[in-house]
C-alpha cells in the first residue's frame, strides 16, 4: 500500500468505501501546522478533494490544490505573529507559511488562525517539555536493511507522549515520521524505554516495509506532544494504517484539532537530535 508521509492525503481524500460515487462532501481547508520548542512554526494549507473510489490520488492531485494566499498568523498570549507564504521544495506540499519571528517556548500556548476567502479555521496547543534521546543505535542489519532504536528515559511522572521523526541524509529534505513510532508512556519501560526504527514513512512508499538502507545516515529526533496531539495521532495512523482512502465524511471529525477545518497544530517539545550510521557491527 502506498501513502504520504503525513495526513494530508487521508484529509485530503473524503470518499466511501461502499460507494462507486463520491458522497457530496462540501470542500474543507486542510491546514496541518507545528511548532517546536527552539523552532518556528510551519503550517501548509491545502484544499480537500473528493475522488471516485479506485482512482489513485497522485502528489499532483494535492499539489494542485495548495492555497498560497492564506492570511496566517499566530499569537504566543502576547502579540500576533503573521506567517509568511513561500516555496519550500524540501517538504510536501511544497508551500509552507512560517516566521523567523516568532520562537516557541517549553509551557508556552500558541494560538493559530488561518483565513482564506470565507473559511476561518483556528486552533491551540501548548509545548511540553522535551525528553532527549540517551543514545541510538543500530540494532541489526538483514539483507541491507537496518533496524535502529531511539532509547530514552521517560520521565516519572505520568502523561508523557512521543512520536519519533527522522531525516536520512542526501533522501529527505526535513524530518518525517517512522512507522509505529507513536508511543505513549504507559505503554513504556521507564528503566528501558526504546522505539525500534525500520521504516521511514515517505510519500508513494510502503510504510510496512523496511526502507532504511544500510550506510543510511540517519537524524533521530524525538518529539514530546500533549494528550490531546497524541490522540490525534493515534486516531489517524488507525484509520490510515489500517483504511487508507476510505474515509467518509462522517469520520473526518475524527481527524482534526481544528475549528473550522480539518488537520492538526500542534506543538511539540524537541530535545537535540541524534545521528546514526545504518551499518552492521564488527
Amino acid at each position: 500500500m502506498k501513502r504520504f508521509p503525513l495526513i494530508t492525503a487521508a484529509l485530503l481524500v473524503l470518499v466511501s468505501c461502499q460507494e462507486r460515487t463520491p458522497e457530496p462532501v462540501p470542500q474543507q481547508l486542510v491546514v496541518e501546522g507545528w511548532i517546536e520548542s527552539g523552532g518556528h512554526p510551519a503550517v501548509t494549507v491545502t484544499r480537500s478533494l473528493s475522488v471516485v473510489v479506485g482512482k489513485e490520488v497522485t502528489a499532483g492531485d494535492i499539489a494542485h490544490n495548495i492555497i498560497r494566499r492564506a492570511k496566517v498568523t499566530v499569537n504566543d498570549g502576547t502579540r500576533d505573529y503573521p506567517l509568511e507564504g513561500h516555496i519550500d521544495t524540501d517538504v510536501f506540499p511544497p508551500y509552507r507559511y512560517t516566521t523567523d519571528a516568532l520562537t516557541g517556548e517549553v509551557g508556552k500556548t500558541y494560538t493559530l488562525r488561518v483565513e482564506y476567502q470565507d473559511y476561518v479555521v483556528t486552533g491551540e496547543t501548548t509545548i511540553p517539555e522535551p525528553v532527549p534521546i540517551d543514545r541510538a543505535y543500530v540494532r541489526e542489519v538483514v539483507d541491507g536493511f537496518a533496524t535502529l532504536v531511539c532509547a530514552f528515559t521517560d520521565p516519572a511522572t505520568p502523561g508523557n507522549y512521543y512520536k519519533v521523526f527522522t531525516k536520512t541524509k542526501g533522501k529527505d529534505g526535513d524530518y518525517i515520521p517512522i512507522a509505529f513510532g507513536l508511543v505513549a508512556d504507559e505503554d513504556l519501560d521507564q528503566s528501558a524505554s526504546e522505539i525500534f526504527i525500520f521504516s521511514n514513512m515517505r510519500m508513494m512508499q510502503s510504510y510496512i516495509n523496511p526502507n532504511i538502507e544500510e550506510g543510511d545516515v540517519v537524524s533521530i529526533k524525538l518529539r514530546t506532544m500533549t494528550r490531546e496531539s497524541y490522540d490525534f495521532w493515534a486516531a489517524h495512523d488507525v484509520r490510515v494504517n489500517g483504511t487508507a482512502f476510505s474515509l467518509r465524511p462522517q469520520d473526518t471529525q475524527q481527524l482534526t484539532t481544528l475549528q473550522g477545518g480539518l488537520g492538526y497544530w500542534i506543538g511539540y517539545g524537541v530535545s537535540e537530535p541524534v545521528t546514526v550510521t545504518a551499518a552492521a557491527g564488527p
